[in-house]
């Protein structure tokens, strides 16, 4: 049951093939294969440590010996072989027993990498109180939304507020708690910050010396990000494309595509009215077209490099390819 020989082979072999001459893409590439790593390392030791659990519960069970219960015999156990406390010990004896007993879809998401231990302890919290006969259902609807957040989904259309004078720089109240509440939070990528802390920011720059020439302040040309995501969104090491929902592109290549936290958090375009629609007809990328697309960028990066070191100026950064925004409304 819990033969990891093969497994273990694999980790290795991961780990192993960090080098120096390892390229920026390369080097996301296998953070992102040991991350994925850790989520199998991760379910194998909560399933061994349920696994104990239950072998400890009928011991005691058949010997009639109540001195101590299960739990505190197997917090003592993992305490000393993991070196942590009675708490840390019995969050793991928790969390095995819950993707053992209670969420077992969960527990194969997480085997085949597809949910970290950071999601996976959500959903449990998520669960905690959900009544035995109901929780199947509840998984599998919260899987759903954690599993495939892109996916398609009929979304009722939303009546924008009225702008009142869209080429003025900072929106007017009823826009600006508007947009924060469709925000929910900093709209960057696994951001915390609560969008009411957050500038709302003009993905196409407004034009102060003529307002009405672009860059208008409208619901579909504003976003929120927190000061210091902010700042990254200008610094030029990140691109950002706003049609049909944010997609971020990271300096090696990579693309995401960030979930707001707000009203419409699960909404697959863009807001009704908002200045920009999503084409439903593109999809998300397949993996050969993300590869692709690293490649392009490593290849733009060192040709920037070669550029730079012919003109006598080793190490200079190219330059920028976007104009900055102007300074946050705040």
């Amino acid at each position: 049951m819990f033969d990891t020989g093969v497994f273990d082979q694999r980790v290795r072999e991961t780990a192993c093939c960090l080098t120096d001459t390892e390229t920026d893409v390369g080097l996301v590439e296998l953070m992102t294969d040991l991350h994925r790593s850790e989520s199998v390392v991760a379910e194998r030791k909560l399933a061994v440590i349920a696994e104990l659990f239950v072998r400890r519960t009928a011991e005691i069970e058949s010997d009639g010996a109540w001195t101590s219960t299960a739990h505190e015999v197997v917090e003592a156990e993992i305490g000393a072989a993991l070196t942590m406390g009675r708490a840390a010990a019995g969050r793991l004896i928790g969390l095995g027993m819950s993707l053992r007993t209670r969420l077992p879809a969960t527990r194969e998401a997480m085997a085949r990498c597809d949910l970290d231990l950071y999601r996976v302890r959500l959903i449990e919290d998520a669960t905690a109180n959900v009544t035995d006969d109901c929780i199947g259902e509840v998984e599998h609807q919260l899987l759903e939304q954690v599993l495939a957040p892109q996916r398609s989904a009929d979304v009722e259309p939303v009546r924008l507020p009225s702008v009142t004078a869209a080429t003025t720089y900072r929106p007017d109240a009823v826009l600006d708690t508007w947009l924060r509440v469709l925000a929910g939070g900093c709209e960057w990528l696994h951001c915390d910050v609560a969008a009411w802390n957050t500038d709302l920011d003009h993905h196409r720059p407004f034009d102060h010396s003529d307002p009405a020439a672009g860059g208008p302040t409208v619901a579909g040309n504003l976003n929120a990000y927190c000061r210091n995501h902010h700042r990254l969104k200008h610094s030029g090491h990140w691109q950002m494309d706003a049609e049909g929902g944010i997609e971020l592109t990271a300096p090696t290549g990579h693309r995401y595509r960030p979930r707001s936290s707000g009203l419409l958090g699960g909404r697959p375009d863009g807001v009704a009215g908002g200045g920009h629609l999503a084409d439903r007809g593109v999809g998300r990328r397949t993996r050969e077209q993300n590869t692709a697309a690293r490649i392009r960028a490593e290849r733009r990066r060192r040709q920037a490099h070669l550029d730079a070191v012919r003109h006598g100026s080793r190490g200079a950064r190219p330059p920028e390819t976007r104009a900055p925004d102007d300074p946050a409304p705040f």
